[in-house]
């Protein structure tokens, strides 16, 4: 999807792409690419938001589980605040968690106690290096 071109005294924010190169599903684990853009109107946003500060960040699964990706994000929300931007983080599920929820409550139902909620608590200390 190429890039709409607006004129450049429009404010400069950045899109994210995913690695097919569209907007937005961005991979940390898979690229670190920004692309510029310089107005969110051009993605179809109203001019009043179009204009205002607050860029929202969501960040989930394999984006957020080490913390090598944790310091990209920190990176990604810096550049942000940078540009004079005020970022709101979105953080979803590490990879894996959701399914396991999933799964636990399906065991839950069925068979009974798993020890898969331990699994979801051992994933999130090994995260913040918690013995």
């Amino acid at each position: 999807m190429p890039m709409a071109r607006v004129p450049a005294s429009h404010k400069v924010r950045t899109l994210l792409t995913n690695p097919q190169g569209h907007p937005g599903g961005f991979f940390l684990g898979q690229m670190t690419t920004e692309a510029d853009f310089e107005s969110s109107d051009v993605l179809g946003a109203p001019e009043a938001i179009a204009a205002s500060p607050w860029v929202v960040m969501k960040f989930g699964g394999t984006s957020v589980s080490s913390a090598e990706s944790w310091q990209t994000i920190a990176d990604l929300v810096k550049h942000r605040v940078d540009a004079g931007l005020q970022p709101v983080l979105i953080h979803s599920a590490l990879k894996g968690v959701s399914t396991s929820l999933t799964t636990l409550l399906d065991a839950a139902i069925t068979t009974g106690p798993t020890d898969r909620l331990e699994l979801i608590r051992q994933q999130h200390f090994a995260l913040a290096n918690i013995p």
